[in-house]
């Protein structure tokens, strides 16, 4: 897991040292320069692979094995395996944006993480339902959605909450999620069975895990998967579900799982092609920039 954490230019210097010393060795006549610089591309990729792998997989492990051990004590075992991981310890909370059940999960979920100064504790709404944080207000009469929040408490989860609009694909939610890990609240390598929670819909639940698997465990980082269902009255949020669900695929699984690995490799991540795709999603982004700049003059 330290491994993991390792930053890209560090295994790249290591695959620039070993190529280099072995050549040094030798002499200069028996290696031309091709010859080295496939060498050093040859063992980054491959020790970014290998450390990157065998972390993939424990944390796949680690997910399967806390699901199936809620799954004969509930009907819906990802909840309550989300619930029982932060109260062993996970401070973590990854909402990936999509129907509004998500969010509401979400910040349900926040309010059993506790925030201190010897903590780090976080819930990442990344790109979700509910645009702004007066949609999760439950005391502001003029919210139309408060009835969704009335066991919120408000000003806890402000304290927790990050509202972050860069993402525009499941992908970007794990990395833009990861970025901000890194730069704002790196977690200490710790004993505790799951670091991160991760909320989404039932039917995204198999590519967001898989994503997972590879964003999070590239980092050292253990996972759970909650998976969030439109409340009965929800009529939207069902009709979004039924729109969706036909359209996930092992294609797109298998897609965005290709894209994980070339952002572990090489940090590309493909943000201009998603934002081509996904037009709707660019321009809410744009316009949230501009007015966070505009509030920030």
């Amino acid at each position: 897991r330290r491994l993991a954490r390792c930053p890209r230019s560090l295994w790249l210097l290591v695959s620039c040292l070993i190529p280099t010393g072995q050549a040094m060795c030798r002499a200069s006549s028996t290696i031309s320069r091709w010859q080295l610089l496939f060498s050093i591309f040859v063992i980054y990729v491959g020790c970014v692979t290998v450390v990157s792998t065998v972390n993939a997989l424990f944390a796949w492990v680690s997910w399967r094995t806390w699901y199936e051990r809620c799954t004969h004590s509930s009907d819906k075992p990802g909840i309550l395996g989300a619930k029982d991981a932060i109260n062993e310890g996970a401070s973590l909370i990854l909402v990936c944006g999509g129907e509004a059940c998500r969010d509401e999960l979400g910040a349900h979920l926040a309010m059993l993480l506790e925030r201190g100064a010897t903590t780090s504790s976080f819930a990442f709404f990344s790109s979700g339902h509910y645009k702004l944080l007066k949609d999760f207000e439950c005391s502001d009469p003029t919210n139309p959605h408060r009835a969704r929040f009335e066991a919120v408490n408000f000003e806890k989860l402000c304290s927790v909450m990050v509202l972050d609009r860069d993402a525009i694909d499941t992908l970007a939610n794990f990395t833009s999620f990861v970025r901000y890990l890194v730069e704002h609240a790196k977690q200490a390598l710790h004993t505790k069975p799951i670091d991160v929670v991760v909320v989404t819909g039932g039917y995204h639940a198999w590519r967001a895990s898989s994503v997972a698997a590879v964003i999070l465990g590239c980092q050292g980082l253990s996972y759970t998967v909650a998976m969030a269902e439109p409340a009965h009255d929800d009529i939207a949020g069902q009709a979004a579900v039924a729109h969706r669900s036909p359209l996930e695929s092992r294609r797109r699984c298998v897609r965005d799982v290709l894209r994980a690995i070339l952002w572990v490799l090489t940090g590309f991540e493909g943000d201009a092609v998603a934002a081509w795709v996904h037009t709707q999603r660019r321009d809410f982004r744009t316009w949230h920039k501009a007015k966070a700049a505009t509030k920030k003059k």
